[in-house]
């Protein structure tokens, strides 16, 4: 009812919009009634467009653009031992680019357009979400109707975490595998009911992407291209909220998508980001695999048509982050893991027992802002702020896991 009445308001305010929804046909009418429900900032106003940055998209962003320095780590994985690269680049939160790592897979022949529009043209996939977090999807067919013809500014874009349980989307897990470097997950000793979302199948035109953020829950992610060309910043922890953030008063309807920070903020941040701490710029080809650690801050931009899959994972090297990030804004899901561990895992509870919840984990809050991104996933764990505690009102709340090891800092004052 309520994305009805935001349609009927919308269409009643611009003669630009249709007055009947009724005129549209039905791909039409499903593609603008998913467009409402995730955007009615932009529905409520119409203005989908009010940029026009379709109109010189190529010309700013290009492929090829000079500009990006690509200044990046390119790893060979036919070259370099699993034990190797978990200690240059997990262990020490290093992003890289990895060569040679999804050649087998079957999504590079299966994952075209073409035959994805016809394996799963009545599948639903996730495209949004609605202003009270419910998803907002549309079967695949009409997807790719949208896909095409789009002009939007910021365009919607499939970011599917629930493929994986869906009985007939849940197929596309089998054309690819997690790369060995990455397996040692922590975090899928987790039921599913417990965890975050933290695989997503994504696709989407130019234009779409997500906006400037911290994964949650100290985790790293591993992002393979299949198809087209993703532009990245990527920038360290240290880096100053305020300086990278979009406000308000950069864009105050589209905020928080990739689209907007590298139009209006890429700029300001090269000219004003303090010398010591220096960004990752790099444009991602087919084939290749971004590593972007724990802690760091990014932002992609799709510089074509993309198909791509992500994953978040809490890695043995930097499960300390983790498991610091996850007490406090997780505790439930941490006591449920803690006991598994410490039946399973000893390896693990002695990086458990050497954690200090009472310091600072040392990372930015992983929210990009107030409002969550239609245009990317909604799995942040943005009540978390600065010491990895859960805010409300702004006022601190200590949420810890009923777990003390016995050389905790806090154990020893309350033996005291």
């Amino acid at each position: 009812m309520r994305s009805s009445r935001r349609r009927k308001s919308s269409e009643n305010s611009h003669n630009s919009c249709h007055s009947d929804n009724s005129d549209l046909n039905r791909s039409d009418r499903k593609i603008q009634e998913a467009k409402n429900a995730a955007r009615p900032e932009l529905a409520r106003h119409n203005i989908w467009k009010c940029h026009y940055y379709a109109g010189k998209f190529e010309q700013n962003f290009p492929v090829d653009d000079p500009s990006v320095a690509n200044n990046i780590d390119y790893v060979d994985m036919n070259k370099i031992s699993t034990e190797e690269f978990q200690r240059k680049y997990i262990k020490a939160l290093r992003p890289c680019i990895m060569l040679n790592a999804m050649n087998h897979w079957q999504a590079n022949e299966k994952w075209t357009k073409h035959r994805l529009a016809k394996k799963y043209r009545n599948q639903a996939f996730k495209c949004g979400e609605d202003d009270d977090g419910n998803s907002v999807r549309m079967k695949m067919k009409y997807y790719i109707k949208y896909l095409e013809e789009t002009d939007d500014d910021s365009p919607l874009y499939i970011f599917d975490a629930n493929y994986g349980e869906h009985r007939k989307k849940s197929a596309l897990m089998e054309d690819y595998e997690i790369p060995e470097v990455f397996r040692d997950d922590i975090f899928r000793y987790v039921s599913n009911k417990r965890r975050p979302p933290y695989r997503w199948f994504v696709f989407g035109p130019a234009r779409s992407g997500t906006g400037i953020h911290i994964d949650p829950l100290g985790t790293s992610a591993w992002n393979a291209l299949v198809s087209g060309y993703k532009r990245w910043m990527i920038i360290p922890t240290n880096a100053p909220p305020d300086l990278i953030k979009v406000t308000s008063q950069d864009d105050r309807y589209q905020r928080d998508e990739a689209v907007t920070w590298f139009h209006k903020k890429l700029p300001y941040v090269l000219k004003n980001l303090p010398s010591h701490i220096k960004p990752i710029q790099v444009i991602q080809k087919p084939g290749e695999m971004m590593f972007v650690p724990s802690g760091w801050w990014h932002t992609v931009l799709n510089l074509t048509e993309t198909i791509a899959v992500t994953q978040n994972f809490a890695h043995f090297q930097h499960f300390d982050i983790c498991y610091h990030k996850a007490a406090r804004g997780r505790p439930k899901m941490t006591k449920k893991l803690v006991e598994f561990l410490s039946k399973n895992r000893p390896d693990v509870m002695k990086i458990i027992e050497s954690v200090d919840l009472t310091k600072p984990h040392g990372q930015a809050l992983s929210s990009s802002s107030d409002s969550s991104s239609s245009s990317s996933s909604s799995s942040s764990d943005d009540s978390e702020d600065e010491l990895g505690g859960k805010t409300c009102n702004g006022q601190l709340i200590e949420a810890k896991v009923n777990y003390t090891p016995n050389n905790h800092p806090a154990k020893k004052r309350m033996r005291n």
